[in-house]
């Protein structure tokens, strides 16, 4: 494996962490019927109190975090942003009929 896909391997395990943890503490939604991921403009904290703790426990699921706590909020941040609204085909979907 190169340097180039560790890197990327690297970057797609910690979104998915940050991922895990967003649904974990119910920022972020899956979609029940295409399985899209949505951010409804909640409150940020839960999610983030949530990767702090277990950054503080030194939990595994976070270990690729390295202790970095504003990374891992910036990764939060990030996908409430690129999330944000419903599931994307649900929206084409109601906007159709």
């Amino acid at each position: 494996m190169t340097l180039a896909q560790r890197l990327v391997e690297w970057e797609e395990n910690r979104r998915e962490v940050a991922i895990d943890i967003a649904i974990r503490a119910s920022v972020l939604t899956r979609c029940a019927i295409h399985k899209n991921l949505a951010y409804d403009g909640r409150d940020l904290r839960p999610a983030y109190k949530l990767a702090n703790d277990l950054i503080s426990r030194c939990d595994a699921a976070v270990a690729v975090f390295d202790g970095e706590r504003h990374e891992l909020e910036d990764q939060i941040k990030s996908l409430a942003e690129e999330f944000r609204g419903p599931c994307g085909i649900c929206a084409k979907v109601s906007v159709v009929s």
